[in-house]
């Protein structure tokens, strides 16, 4: 007598059913005229996927799926055999429960059970070959798991080696352009020194003392630059926080860069709503990050234009724009600024030299500052460069 409650169907190959071996849950069979019609909508596409794995292996085992009975949903385990055209599906609460149900149905003697003698051999077959499939499967992704550890140690191992590279590329690149800087340095006075007798050089000369003294000033914010990266790679460069007024910050930065705006007859405006706005920033920086910023729109803009600087009140932050009527960049060539070494095709209107490192060094520093920094730009009709910088910050020690 078959206690366990448990649903065996037959059916032929288009899932009409053909009949109702077993129902111990007593749905009523009525108007359900194909197995799929079972389940309900949600369940269609798995129960959809179940058939076609019983078509293409002839077997599929442990498959939920989720069907109405008596106004419940119920999740049944399903087992399905294909043989001799014919389908048939098992579904019961558990495996444990199916395997009774065809034990139980074996001692009973008629011709839909006598089907099912047919197929169990077939489908016992068929089960042991899923099951040495199974195995080798886990065997495989057992070799692949240990392969996989194997390839994350060497590549620990890279890595840890590449960091000490990394670290002893920053300490020859900081010796090598600290030991640079002082006779750079002694260059461009010795230079200076000689301008101030220029009226006793001839013409080729001056021009010669011109090209030096541009080439010095070049080769001097290259080491700087040089170094101020390898500082921020290490991880060695420390914020001095205070509170300034950045109004005049700016204001500094402008007249800092003043003749150069001259000499190119280009008029530098700032537009500030207040005259007074305080924020904790690392001064000395963010004059770095401003004079970059100047420098960068003078050596890109045209004699006679403008460069316009602004600085806004957001509340908890702040944003500094700097907007030129120069050259612009070109769209596909944006995501090359902010990286190290990285130059688009745009070229200074004066032959102005640059060393590829400003724009990452800027990135660097208002990122320290838990700011962030951006551009945008129409070829041929200038740029504009934002950053923001909260008003207050957490003291950071390094970065």
């Amino acid at each position: 007598m078959i206690k366990e409650k448990g649903l065996v169907i037959i059916t032929d190959a288009d899932l009409m059913i053909e009949s109702v071996i077993y129902n111990e849950y007593h749905i009523d069979f009525s108007f359900i005229t194909k197995f799929n019609e079972l389940f309900i909508s949600a369940d269609q596409s798995k129960a959809a996927s179940f058939i076609e794995k019983v078509r293409q292996d002839e077997v599929a085992l442990n498959w939920e799926l989720n069907l109405t009975i008596s106004h419940e949903l119920v999740t049944l385990i399903f087992y399905g055999v294909q043989y001799n055209g014919k389908l048939l599906f098992a579904g019961s609460h558990n495996c444990t429960s199916l395997n009774s149900i065809f034990s139980d149905l074996m001692s009973l003697n008629n011709e839909q059970v006598n089907f099912i003698r047919e197929i169990s051999k077939n489908f016992s077959e068929k089960v042991k070959q899923l099951e040495t499939e199974s195995l080798e499967t886990f065997d495989e992704m057992t070799r692949l798991n240990n392969e996989l550890a194997n390839l994350q140690r060497q590549l620990a191992k890279q890595n840890a080696e590449l960091t000490q590279l990394n670290k002893l590329k920053n300490q020859f690149l900081g010796i090598s352009a600290h030991d640079l800087r002082n006779p750079l340095g002694n260059i461009l006075n010795f230079v200076e020194f000689i301008e101030e007798d220029i009226d006793r050089l001839s013409e080729e000369q001056t021009r010669f003392i011109d090209e030096i003294k541009m080439l010095s000033i070049f080769m001097l914010d290259m080491v700087n630059n040089l170094l101020d990266v390898s500082a921020i790679e290490s991880g060695q460069v420390k914020l001095n926080l205070s509170q300034v007024n950045l109004v005049k910050v700016i204001e500094n930065s402008i007249e800092i860069n003043h003749l150069s705006a001259k000499k190119k007859k280009i008029v530098i405006h700032f537009n500030s709503e207040t005259p007074v706005l305080m924020v904790t920033i690392d001064k000395m920086k963010i004059e770095q990050v401003l004079n970059n910023l100047i420098s960068n729109a003078l050596k890109f803009s045209n004699p006679g234009t403008n460069i316009t600087l602004t600085l806004g009140d957001l509340g908890s932050s702040v944003k500094v724009e700097v907007k030129d009527e120069g050259l612009g960049i070109q769209t596909d060539e944006l995501n090359l600024l902010f990286k190290a070494f990285q130059k688009t095709a745009t070229h200074s209107t004066a032959n102005e030299k640059s060393t590829g490192l400003g724009l990452f060094i800027i990135k660097k520093i208002i990122e320290a500052h838990n700011g962030q920094v951006a551009a945008e730009s129409e070829y041929g009709k200038g740029s504009v460069f934002h950053f923001t910088l909260p008003k207050e910050i957490r003291e950071i020690d390094e970065w």
